[in-house]
């Protein structure tokens, strides 16, 4: 099974910013700073090198610290 930084293909992702749940979905795809979720908002989550979390929308962007 593939994995990156303890997320694995075929998993359930919910991802939460101030106790609200944002993203959700299962995991499809993994790159090396990619990692795209196949869920109700068709967004895409993305870990960068200084390994902060950013979850995408189509024009908008959220930083999880």
């Amino acid at each position: 099974m593939e994995t990156y930084q303890g997320f694995s293909i075929g998993e359930y992702i919910e991802v939460y910013k101030d106790n609200q749940s944002v993203c959700e979905g299962v995991l499809e795809e993994i790159n090396i700073e990619n990692i795209k979720i196949n869920g109700s908002y068709g967004a895409v989550l993305i870990i960068d090198k200084t390994s902060k979390l950013r979850l995408m929308y189509v024009g908008h962007q959220l930083e999880f610290i």
